[in-house]
């Protein structure tokens, strides 16, 4: 996550979400479990009769939502914003309207026993009506289940592209309004990490890593993050960077982990993975 002032990572936090056992509504707690014992998943009952609904951090907490979290067993998700010329008074209008705040889209996801698959986690993560546009990284908990999509206004979907070599499952469900295009990469991945780091498709070995612009070839010369991910991971092959350790390694490099640099975070739905670190960036010398 990368984002000024650097002061907002004195503020980031590792945050779960639980359902209260005499509540219908769910509360946050910047407590962290434990690391001795085994975690409660969704579904199961901690201390005080509340049930784990997803983990999350970040510094977008005091809004009550987030924009990275993980549901354990289900799928892991990152917002990136999306340059998009839109007017104030559009964004106004929309929030009159009661469109769904973008940072509040993965807590209602996860909130919703509805979303229970990764189909219809892409699907509502991608078409929520908004009043601006953005990127979204989904991973799943099996192989090949991963996709970033771009989104314009009022959920409609730019484009979307797939880990797995197939195409999406029949139950992705999208609006009439919207298109999609798919990238696919040469085999199914073994990882249902992701790191969020223009979006990038590999041919080498199947991943995808995403940053704010639509693809590696466009971003700029002075955030060339998209293109250093690629190549870091490219590097480290598919047996290295498919691992925790990878993906630590590849988010790690400069410029992907920069002064701006609020946090890092690496996640995994398929073993309730979060691990999340605030950290000085290591700079090259100019």
């Amino acid at each position: 996550m990368d984002q000024s002032p650097q002061q907002v990572r004195n503020v980031t936090l590792q945050l779960q979400f639980v359902l209260g056992a005499s509540s219908s509504s769910s509360s946050s707690s910047s407590s962290s479990s434990s690391s001795s014992g085994t975690r409660p998943g969704p579904g199961q009952r901690r201390a005080g009769g509340q049930r784990l609904l997803f983990r999350a951090v970040d510094w977008y907490w005091f809004t009550t939502g987030v924009v990275t979290a993980m549901k354990p067993g289900l799928a892991s998700v990152q917002e990136n914003w999306r340059f998009y010329n839109v007017s104030s008074a559009s964004v106004f209008a929309d929030a009159a309207g009661g469109v769904t705040p973008q940072v509040f889209v993965f807590r209602s996801v996860f909130s919703n026993p509805h979303f229970n698959s990764f189909d219809s986690v892409v699907s509502a993560v991608c078409t929520t009506s908004l009043a601006a546009p953005y990127y979204a990284a989904v991973a799943g908990t099996r192989p090949g289940q991963g996709c970033v999509c771009a989104t314009e206004l009022h959920g409609k979907v730019l484009w979307m592209r797939w880990l797995n070599t197939s195409s999406p499952s029949s139950s992705i469900s999208l609006p009439p309004s919207s298109s999609s295009s798919s990238s696919s990469s040469s085999s199914s991945s073994s990882s249902s990490s992701s790191s969020s780091s223009s979006s990038s498709s590999s041919s080498s070995w199947p991943f995808l890593v995403q940053t704010n612009y639509d693809t590696c070839t466009g971003e700029p010369k002075t955030d060339a993050r998209c293109q250093a991910a690629t190549a870091a991971l490219t590097s480290l092959g598919p047996v290295e960077g498919s691992t925790r350790v990878g993906v630590f390694a590849a988010i790690s490099t400069y410029p992907v982990h920069n002064l701006h640099t609020a946090y890092t975070a690496v996640m995994s739905a398929a073993d309730d993975t979060m691990l999340a670190f605030v950290r000085d960036a290591v700079v090259p010398a100019h």
